[in-house]
C-alpha cells in the first residue's frame, strides 16, 4: 500500500493537502501553533476550543492538527459543518479516530439531537484518550447549548482565540506563497497587493491566487501593471 493510500485511511473525511501547521503564518499564533501541535502528537485526552473570526484560519489550523497526527502515526477525523446533511448519524464511529476536529461548532449546537451525538463523541474521546478540537466564531460563553451535561464538558476545554496578523505578517505570508509556487516577487509588488487586497487572510491568499493564475494563462510575470489589469484598476 503506498503512502498515499494510508494517509488516506488514517484521515477521515477530506482534509485539503495544503492545510498544514507549517505552512500556517502564525506570527502571534506561534502558542496556538504549537499547542496544536502538541495535541496532534498525544495519546492522552484532552479538548481545546479555537475561535477566531470568519476567515481567520480556523479550518485551516485544525486540518493542520489532522496532519500532524497523522505524521505520527495517529488517525483523525475533519469534521466541517457541511457533513450535518448526512444527519447525527455522521458522528458514529468518529471517536475511535486519535483526534477529532470538529470545525463550525456553532452550527452543531442549538438542537438536542444533534448535541446527544456530540456528548456521547466527548464521552467516548474520553473515557479512550482521545483529542478534540473544535472551532467557532463565538467563545464558549457566547454560546447557547440546551444540554447541560455538553455545555459543561465542552466549556471546560482549553479556550484559544486566533490573533489577527499585523501587515508585516501577511507580507511574510505573501512572500512564503510566492516562494512556494516559484514566483518572485519584488517588496513594491508584495506592498501592492496588500494596499488592494482584503484584510482577511483567506480573502488575502484568494485574491493572490487569482493574480498567479492570471499570470500563469497570460505567461506574464506577477507585476504591479497586471495585478491592476486583474483587480480592475
Amino acid at each position: 500500500m503506498n503512502d498515499d493510500r494510508k494517509r488516506q485511511l488514517a484521515l477521515g473525511f477530506s482534509v485539503e493537502r495544503g492545510c498544514t501547521l507549517v505552512n500556517f503564518e502564525a506570527g502571534p499564533n506561534l502558542e496556538l501553533v504549537s499547542e496544536l501541535g502538541a495535541r496532534a502528537r498525544s495519546d492522552g485526552f484532552g479538548a481545546l476550543w479555537l475561535t477566531g473570526e470568519p476567515g481567520s484560519g480556523k479550518s485551516h489550523l485544525l486540518q493542520g492538527a489532522c496532519h500532524a497526527a497523522v505524521a505520527v502515526g495517529r488517525s483523525a477525523v475533519y469534521l466541517p459543518q457541511h457533513l450535518m446533511v448526512g444527519g447525527p448519524n455522521v458522528l458514529e464511529g468518529v471517536a475511535e479516530f486519535g483526534l477529532v476536529a470538529i470545525d463550525d461548532l456553532d452550527g452543531w449546537l442549538g438542537e438536542r439531537r444533534w448535541e446527544e451525538a456530540l456528548l456521547a463523541v466527548y464521552q467516548r474521546l474520553f473515557h479512550r484518550g482521545g483529542n478534540l478540537l473544535l472551532a467557532s466564531v463565538h467563545r464558549p460563553l457566547e454560546v447557547n447549548m440546551g444540554l447541560a451535561d455538553l455545555a459543561s464538558r465542552l466549556r471546560a476545554a482549553a479556550v484559544y482565540a486566533i490573533r489577527p496578523l499585523d501587515d508585516v505578517d501577511r507580507a511574510r505570508a505573501i512572500e512564503r506563497l510566492a516562494e512556494q509556487r516559484g514566483i518572485e516577487l519584488g517588496d513594491e509588488v508584495v506592498n501592492f497587493i496588500l494596499r488592494r487586497a482584503p484584510r482577511r487572510m483567506n480573502e488575502l491568499i484568494a485574491t493572490f491566487d487569482r493574480l498567479d493564475r492570471s499570470a500563469l494563462a497570460q505567461q506574464r510575470p506577477l507585476t504591479i501593471p497586471l495585478a491592476k489589469e486583474v483587480l480592475g484598476l
